[in-house]
């Protein structure tokens, strides 16, 4: 039988298909939005900066209680301070005239947990603010009633002012039942709850002890609005006497 001898074929750049590659964009770094600026507002003698990462309206009314008025400043049109942040101006010889036997701030509750307290002076007086939650009985410490809470005096004693504004921190549970917790990175409770009130009670306050002490350690920036934010609109306040009902809300 005859060898056939193979031929090799070599083939041409011609003779293959041509693809045609794409072209990769050029992705350009994503730049993070700059916030608008606050805005000025004024309201009854009360004069702050507004960032709108707060709020970006305010439904400010003069209240009356017994024998004196006060300014409220809130942040949302519905709802009381501790569930939509406000600013509270007293005049405090009205207030003791009135209120003698209540003294200031009008909480009327004990306080659960106080951390992060810190000095803060804003435009014409100064105080403290911590954040802290309060209550008429014990529970579980969650994000439903951590309170940003702000105490001051202006310089010449006359105005006290009260800033309340609601806050999260990432290690609390979501709200006040801990057995309904949604918050996958809150500090866990170290067994099962118990049934009995006095056994609970116990494993509550060591939780709220060790979440308050957690909470000291946090940055500012974990909490959300942040510390530094909440921190600069009580720095941009000026209390002016007498207060005339102006008013420029944004």
């Amino acid at each position: 039988m005859p060898t056939l001898a193979a031929t090799a074929v070599s083939p041409t750049f011609a003779s293959l298909p041509t693809v045609t590659l794409a072209s990769t964009p050029t992705l350009e770094p994503t730049a993070t939005p700059t916030p608008p600026p606050p805005v000025a507002v004024a309201f009854n003698g009360a004069r702050f900066l507004l960032d709108g990462r707060l709020a970006d309206q305010i439904y400010p009314t003069v209240e009356t209680w017994g024998e004196m008025t006060y300014t409220v400043i809130k942040f949302a049109p519905e709802g009381v301070c501790r569930e939509v942040g406000c600013i509270e101006v007293y005049d405090v010889a009205a207030y003791e005239a009135a209120h003698s036997d209540l003294p200031l701030p009008p909480l009327g509750a004990a306080v659960i947990l106080k951390t992060q307290e810190q000095q803060v002076a804003f435009q014409n007086g100064s105080g403290s603010r911590a954040l802290r939650m309060v209550g008429q009985m014990g529970y579980f410490a969650n994000n439903e009633a951590l309170l940003y809470e702000y105490r001051g005096f202006t310089e010449d004693g006359r105005f006290y002012i009260l800033v309340t504004i609601p806050l999260d921190a990432p290690i609390l549970f979501s709200g006040y039942e801990p057995d309904q917790n949604t918050n996958p990175n809150a500090i866990p409770l170290p067994a099962p709850l118990p049934d009995d009130f006095a056994a609970r009670n116990q494993m509550m306050l060591a939780y709220n002890q060790e979440a308050e002490q957690q909470l000291d350690l946090l940055p500012a920036a974990d909490f959300i609005p942040g510390l530094d934010l909440l921190d600069a609109l009580v720095a941009s306040l000026h209390i002016e006497p007498p207060l005339n009902n102006e008013e420029n809300t944004p």
